[in-house]
């Protein structure tokens, strides 16, 4: 499933949660776990752009049964460690029309919890034509290191 948010259309294609991620030896530790969200990103516009120029990524996240929840960004330092230890491209690598960026973002959540998962952007108007369901927290599959 795709969304489209500007001149782009992005799709989560695979989440992963691990405890670390690495920059060749150097080791980023969470302190619940990491949610990787794993995103294509394509440029539907007629000129070169970036990803970033939209502001970061954003996890919505509520209780099972509750309202709205909280909004979560990535981890800038994690999500670059993820982005290599994935050969990711970067947020703000330049997309040509019609091409499309593989990116990888980190949220450092609480393993404890229980939470209901979406996704959307923050420049985006927050309805559900921008909002991405990812199911419930626990059930997002367990990554290993590459």
């Amino acid at each position: 499933m795709s969304k489209q948010c500007g001149h782009f259309e992005y799709k989560v294609y695979d989440l992963r949660r691990v405890k670390d991620v690495y920059f060749y030896d150097d080791v980023y530790i969470a302190q619940g776990e990491f949610l990787l969200l794993f995103i294509e990103v394509k440029n539907i516009s007629g000129g070169t752009s970036y990803f970033g120029q939209f502001g970061p990524q954003v996890v919505a996240l509520s209780a099972p049964g509750a309202g709205s929840g909280a909004a979560v960004t990535g981890k800038s330092k994690a999500s670059r460690y993820a982005q290599w230890m994935y050969q990711s491209g970067s947020f703000y690598e330049d997309i040509n029309p019609g091409n499309v960026l593989g990116l990888v973002e980190a949220y450092d959540l609480p393993s404890d919890q229980e939470y209901f998962l979406a996704f959307g952007l923050e420049s985006c108007a927050e309805t559900t034509d921008t909002i991405l369901s990812l199911g419930m927290w626990s059930q997002v599959p367990r990554g290993h290191k590459k």
